[in-house]
């Protein structure tokens, strides 16, 4: 089962997920920097990656610079969907009761990949953080895949997870049995 996802948009979510140390200047075989991509159609049983646990051992002892690095979600470098015109650069938020930001990532596709080229200053371990707007839907979290130069650092990343935080409309009712019934 696909889920719609709006990445990049409205309230603040921290997702910290270890990026593997970037090549340094001297290491780097073109100028081209490194390509994230985030990709919600990737089967997560087609991956082959390593456990989390092993990717970060392997890491943990590198740098942890203290620099932040924004990419905005309509940074995109290539965008692909089943349906094209679902993927837009515009304004969203109040189709959905919130307040409306413009000139943001408006994903709205099923299923799809996005590209992004990163320019990371050092080599070290970073955090990601993502603002995102979850869409209604029955569905009751935002799934993706995350790849780093085309590839998936560790089997988790096949599987990103984004939870959606849901609020009652209106309060609890009494049925005619005294029961109490859940608001929408």
């Amino acid at each position: 089962m696909h889920n719609r996802f709006m990445a990049m948009l409205l309230a603040a979510v921290m997702l910290c997920l270890p990026v593997r140390p970037l090549r340094t200047a001297a290491e780097t075989v073109s100028d081209a920097a490194p390509v994230v991509t985030a990709d919600s159609s990737e089967p997560a049983a087609a991956v082959t990656a390593e456990p989390y646990h092993d990717y970060y051992k392997r890491y943990a002892d590198a740098p942890r610079p203290d620099v932040s690095v924004l990419v905005p979600g309509k940074a995109y470098l290539t965008a692909e969907a089943d349906t094209p015109d679902e993927i837009r650069i515009g304004s969203c938020g109040s189709e959905y009761g919130t307040e409306d930001r413009d000139d943001v990532l408006c994903f709205l596709a099923m299923d799809g990949v996005l590209t992004y080229q990163v320019d990371v200053p050092e080599t070290g371990v970073y955090c990601l953080e993502m603002c995102y707007l979850p869409i209604p839907s029955e569905l009751d979290q935002i799934e993706f895949s995350l790849a780093i130069d085309g590839e998936i650092p560790y089997a988790t990343a096949s599987r990103a997870v984004l939870t959606k935080v849901f609020v009652d409309d209106g309060a609890f009712s009494l049925d005619a049995h005294g029961n109490q019934v859940r608001p929408a």
